[in-house]
């Protein structure tokens, strides 16, 4: 079971912050409930009801099931059936760095205000990941928590390639290798958000530029038919099937656009490139890349696709239909939706509900490889 223990809270009620057994925990917690002043109770409370998630979560690692096969190469469409459904950990890097990252400081909407600490153990399908995370505890924007959430969606991928290497495997992917930058991204609501704010602080020429290629690949998918389709996409009532996405993907990836933020073969948002652009990696040849629709590409498991659980939050929150912009179209609809990113929350409550949704995801996850007889 996925373990998230809020160090403070557990010390508040004279427990050890690493008992695991969640017997002792709601024992101490009921003999403790009903003591202390207010502000006391009402945190006790809180974390009661942050157990009653895990039982949640427990019950759907039952139940849950993804409908929908696509190939695992159509991001969106891979995306599209888990919407329906509902500081780095240490890595050698032998595969070496996807691209050059140039350093801009990516801090989209993170808040100064002080931080809570998160004690956080997850059980993934490549083993279990302990962390922690420091939380804004005002109120901030949905962006505030998506650096967070990407890091804990990198340190299981770290699992994941370990996992890949320990079978004799190596990943394929290498600086300059960028046949997957001519594919269709999903980003979710608050990714779009946090790209435009990001592309918001850099220096103006460079802004200028990356605007001039976004217009550009814009006016190309204009030229082939294909911006209508994918502006219906993002702005979809509806969650989209498969049967309905993957032309979309094919005829989009037929085209070779390269990504409006590719330069020279390399990313040049690197610090804030979407979940879906970091989870892709290959063991086989890079080559085959160039035609993933046809040959025989083998892709390591992802065990949660952050952008999913991103998504989902952010409808959850807005009581909104699930949706997936197209990279092409962030920034402008970002701009769009500006009233809805200035939104704020509480940081402990964003969090906590972040990690609910990764739950859910995660229970997916376990059951897909059940079915399949293991790691794919």
């Amino acid at each position: 079971m996925e373990k998230i223990r809020r160090q403070s809270d557990l010390q508040a009620f004279g427990l050890d912050p690493v008992v695991e057994d969640r017997q002792e925990i709601g024992q101490g917690l009921i003999g403790s409930i009903g003591c202390g002043r207010k502000p006391e109770r009402r945190m006790r409370i809180r974390f009661l009801a942050g157990l009653l998630h895990e039982i949640t979560h427990v019950l759907l690692q039952e139940s849950d099931q993804v409908p929908g096969q696509c190939h695992p190469f159509l991001l969106f469409a891979h995306y599209a059936s888990a919407w329906r459904a509902g500081t780095r950990l240490g890595s050698d890097q032998r595969h070496g760095p996807l691209t050059e990252p140039q350093r801009v400081p990516y801090d989209a909407g993170m808040s100064t205000s002080p931080a809570e600490r998160y004690e956080i153990a997850l059980n993934t399908p490549a083993g279990q990941l302990t962390t922690g995370l420091d939380v804004p505890a005002g109120f901030v924007p949905i962006t505030s928590i998506v650096p967070l959430t990407r890091r804990l969606g990198e340190e299981m991928a770290v699992l994941e390639e370990r996992r890949v290497r320990e079978t004799g495997r190596t990943i394929s992917c290498r600086m300059g290798c960028a046949a997957c930058c001519r594919m269709l991204v999903p980003l979710s609501p608050p990714e779009a958000f946090a790209l435009k704010t990001y592309v918001t602080q850099l220096p103006q020429e460079r802004r200028e530029r990356l605007i001039r290629q976004v217009a550009e690949v814009k006016r190309t998918l204009e030229d082939n038919r294909l911006l209508d389709r994918l502006e219906a996409v993002a702005e979809s009532a509806r969650p989209i099937p498969d049967d309905e996405l993957e032309p979309i993907n094919r005829a989009y990836h037929a085209l070779r656009i390269p990504c409006p933020f590719l330069e020279n073969e390399m990313c040049s948002i690197y610090e804030a490139r979407p979940a879906a652009c970091r989870e892709l990696l290959v063991t086989s040849p890079a080559d085959l890349c160039r035609d993933p629709v046809n040959n025989p590409v083998t892709a390591i498991p992802v065990s949660a696709r952050i952008g999913t659980v991103l998504g989902l939050l952010w409808s959850g929150l807005t009581d909104s239909p699930p949706r997936l912009v197209p990279l092409p179209l962030a920034l402008d609809w970002a701009d769009q939706h500006e009233q809805e990113s200035k939104r704020t929350w509480p940081g402990s409550s964003l969090i906590d509900e972040m990690l609910d949704k990764l739950w859910r995801v995660l229970g997916q996850e376990f059951n897909n490889r059940q079915g399949s007889g293991g790691a794919r």
